[in-house]
Formats: C-alpha cells, structure tokens, sequence
C-alpha cells in the first residue's frame, strides 16, 4: 500500500491561438527553464494588500493547464505551462488565496497529530527485527503457495509496505513491523502472490483470497 496524499486544483484548459495580428512585430522570446526556484508571491491586491502570500514553487511543464497542489508536507505547488506568463500565475494564485489557506491549515493539523520521525537508531532496530521475523513467514507462505521468491531484502521506504520485482525478489519495509500481526502476513502474502500474477487484475485478487479469505478485514489494519 502507498502512503502520502496530496490537494490538487487545477483550471480548464487554455487553447492558445497561432498566427500573428497584422502589422505586429514579434521579438524572439528566449525559452525559459522547465523549472524555476522557490518563488515569494507579491501582495495581494485590495483589503489583503498588507498580507503576503505563502511562498511557492513553480514547475513548468508541456501542460496546458494552470494547477495548485498542496503536498502531504505543506509545500504549496504551483504548475504552469511553459508560454505562461507570471503575471496570469500570480492572479490565478491570488484568485485561490482562499482555497491555499484552507488546505495548508488542513495539513498543519494533519502534520501536528503525527508522532515525531523515527530516529536512526529506532530504524535500525526495526530493520533487525524485520530480518529476523520476515524470513521466516515468506518461508511458510511460499512453500503454501508454490512459488519461490529469488531475494529478499529489508529497506527504510515509507511509501510502501512491500514490493516484488520483475525477477521475483522481495523488498519489505522494516516500519511494517509496526502493524499487526495479520496485516504483515497480508503484504508478505500480496508480494508473494505477485510471483505468479505481476499486476492487480482479478486473477491477482482471486489468488490473494484463495489464501487469505479475509484480506480486506485485513488490509484495514495497516497503518
């Protein structure tokens, strides 16, 4: 399973017309990088004008689109279309003042109820404790299931709890030993099962409740 969620606002598309009007000259435009630093916002116009704005990162791609998206960490982001002008940025910013300040204080709060990161010295002692215990479970269930996994391997990755590579070898993150005894076995199981169906199509699911009936109470529990 993977972790981390984000708020993402985006405008319709702009269609942007060809051609030249008549009798306008046109000067080369020198082509901007796809990705510009950190950017404070000038203040906003009218009642607000004394309040600035939160700081954001621009990122400018081959969309044709305007959007903001307020990660998982509280970073506010903000992508454009290449041959978008600041100006249009900056109001379209401004416009969704409202929007930003309501889904950056929604994190703030999400951020202030999460436990402190882990220390280095608490990953290690996951991480033993995942090689001791894993083993022998990806044991039990490959010989129930018939199949044979070529490596395994313990990391620190917090976006996901298991995978299983396209030569069959196991990665486990060691923070899945901070889940119930039953959500282990499902993500040891899930990975297995991806040694004979490599995506999530219904022979996938129907191999996954063959051996474990009650994975959904299961997947639940995993936090």
């Amino acid at each position: 399973p993977k972790a981390g969620e984000h708020h993402p606002l985006q405008e319709p598309p702009v269609h942007h017309r060809g051609g030249t009007p008549a009798g306008r000259r046109v000067s080369p435009r020198r082509p901007r990088p796809p990705h510009l630093p950190l950017r404070l916002l000038r203040h906003r116009q009218g009642p607000e004008a004394l309040r600035p704005m939160e700081p954001y990162e621009l990122i400018r791609s081959r969309r044709k689109t305007l959007a903001l998206e307020i990660t998982r960490e509280g970073r506010l982001l903000v992508r454009a279309p290449l041959r978008c002008s600041q100006t249009r940025i900056d109001a379209f910013v401004t416009g969704h003042a409202a929007w930003i300040e309501k889904h950056l204080e929604t994190q703030r709060q999400r951020a202030a109820l999460r436990p402190p990161p882990p220390t280095e010295a608490e990953i290690q002692a996951l991480k033993e404790r995942a090689r001791a215990e894993l083993p022998g479970k990806v044991a039990y269930w490959s010989e129930k299931m018939g199949v044979a996994p070529t490596g395994f391997k313990v990391t620190a990755a917090r976006k996901r709890y298991g995978s299983c590579s396209a030569k069959n070898s196991l990665c486990f993150s060691c923070f899945l030993m901070n889940c119930p005894e039953k959500a282990v076995e499902l993500v040891v199981v899930h990975e297995l099962c991806h040694i004979r169906e490599k995506n999530h199509g219904p022979r996938f699911y129907a191999l996954l409740e063959q051996f474990l009936p009650d994975w959904q109470e299961r997947k639940k529990m995993l936090r």
